[in-house]
């Protein structure tokens, strides 16, 4: 018999189910809570056989392909209580406690290494409800109080046997469970959306800037050749600094930790007047690059006016747009030349090496204006689907904070 302590109802719930929710003893809807194999499996590894999953393949509600390995069958066959059936959880036991995952028919027989195997009691439960629970806030939480070690963090399945969770009925947790995937499906979507349209846009500027496609002036004829000239011909680097020790102005502050890699977004940025060293000024429309480690790809097209930190250059488009130069150090040409750096630990773009490296640009401000209108529209494309894949995932968030109790 089910061991229940109290009932209780989920602020957020389907209307055609009504009654409270109950609650009982993980190990009682799941008898079956057992360690992978967590020995060395080296020894058995083999290019082709068993899948053999990690607990670095398992993530974000998924078993995820990062790197599957795979064992023989001699291997499999000695470690029978790790092998995995459909509709088995999978849970990470060690370093990222508490990530979990149902079993697909994917991953039916295979075998596991590090962590709890979840097998539950036959026609009681749906798998993907406990692994969205789980997931939700009090889930989170409830992994945190049974989690042991100083240095690596682990759980143990004794600990997880009692831990105390909701037991709606079959049919609502089918329809739970339904509901959510389909907001992961949805969310998959738009991540594959905006990966697709990123992989478009990392294609149209090599085609671009190799001048393969090249576009027609508004009376359809073709425009001037390409000239090839130095970067400092191209673009110069601001000199203006702003000391915030010998200033009443406060700006925003650009850091590197301000942006994003390889994305030009801007994650946040800090008050002037509390830093302390020497910054660079900047204003609307002037192009920001992080010299220091510049193969992390750090950029901005500024639309406001601030600082930044001395570790990244204020560019400023010469005998180029704003606009253009912007889309220009996204190109592998620029990286080439920017990641030409001096220092090991600490490698800095080297400005000397870059003024001088040369660069084929389009000498009209009609073909520029072109160019960066066809990747700017993109950029914009992107950042929408960045956008509606951010507010999506947070309303996942609330669902997972009111649906389960």
């Amino acid at each position: 018999m089910m061991q229940a302590e109290k009932k209780s109802v989920p602020e957020l719930r389907f209307p055609e189910f009504t009654s409270c929710f109950e609650n009982t003893l993980m190990g009682t809807i799941y008898p079956q809570i057992r360690n992978g194999f967590v020995g060395t499996a080296t020894p058995f590894y083999c290019e082709s056989g068993i899948q053999y999953v990690q607990g670095r393949n398992v993530k974000s509600g998924e078993i995820q392909n990062n790197g599957f390995v795979s064992i023989t069958q001699n291997f499999h066959d000695k470690c029978a209580k790790s092998q995995l059936k459909t509709d088995d959880i999978l849970m990470v036991q060690s370093g990222h406690v508490g990530e979990c995952a149902v079993v697909t028919e994917d991953f039916n027989n295979a075998n596991c290494h590090a962590l709890l195997v979840l097998t539950p009691k036959k026609n009681a439960v749906d798998s993907r409800f406990y692994v969205s629970y789980f997931y939700s806030p009090l889930g989170r939480q409830k992994i945190h109080i049974i989690k042991t070690g100083n240095t690596v963090a682990h759980i143990l399945s004794s600990d997880l046997k009692k831990v105390t969770v909701p037991l709606p009925t079959l049919p609502e947790q089918q329809k739970i469970a339904d509901f959510l995937t389909a907001v992961d499906a949805r969310i998959s979507q738009l991540i594959q959306k905006k990966a697709l349209l990123e992989d478009y846009k990392k294609g149209l500027m090599q085609q671009l800037f190799s001048q393969t496609l090249r576009f027609k002036d508004d009376n359809g004829n073709d425009f001037p050749e390409w000239e090839e000239i130095e970067f400092e011909q191209i673009a110069a680097k601001s000199k203006t600094k702003h000391n915030p020790a010998k200033s009443d102005q406060d700006w925003p502050c650009v850091e590197l930790e301000s942006l994003s890699q390889n994305t030009g977004k801007l994650l946040e940025t800090f008050s002037s007047s509390s830093q302390k060293s020497i910054k660079n000024k900047f204003s609307v429309g002037e192009v920001l690059f992080g010299k220091l480690r510049p193969y992390l790809k750090k950029f901005l097209h500024a639309d406001f006016d601030g600082v930044c930190s001395s570790e990244i250059w204020v560019l400023t488009g010469k005998s180029v747009s704003n606009e253009f130069l912007y889309q220009l150090i996204q190109t592998h040409h620029f990286h080439q030349a920017a990641n030409v750096s001096s220092g090991s630990k600490m490698p800095r773009s080297d400005w000397g090496f870059l003024a001088s490296f040369p660069f084929q640009y389009p000498s009209t401000l009609p073909e520029q204006r072109k160019i960066a209108d066809c990747l700017s529209a993109l950029d914009r494309r992107i950042e929408s689907l960045a956008t509606r894949i951010s507010l999506t995932q947070e309303f996942k968030k609330g669902l997972l904070q009111k649906m389960f109790v």
